[in-house]
């Protein structure tokens, strides 16, 4: 597989990304606890960090984390009102 392909389908997640709910961008249930968005949040975050990116993905992945935190925030704001 070449490089190119690989990067068009890596630039496809983040952009199905952009349109997801918070809830589907961190795979939760729309009445989760604050402990299984916390476990969620760091699941994602671990595969997608921009530290333990490579140079060739290093600004997806800083964009798709941005998203995760943003949701993050949001998933955790609407549980502490339940």
């Amino acid at each position: 597989m070449k490089w190119k392909e690989v990067k068009l389908g890596y630039v496809g997640v983040l952009d199905s990304l952009r349109n997801a709910t918070p809830q589907e961008i961190l795979g939760v249930s729309k009445d989760a606890s604050d402990g299984e968005i916390k476990a969620a949040y760091r699941k994602r975050m671990a595969t997608i960090h921009p530290d333990r990116s490579d140079a060739f993905t290093r600004q997806t992945d800083t964009e798709i984390a941005k998203l995760v935190n943003a949701a993050y925030k949001s998933l955790l704001k609407g549980a502490r009102k339940r």
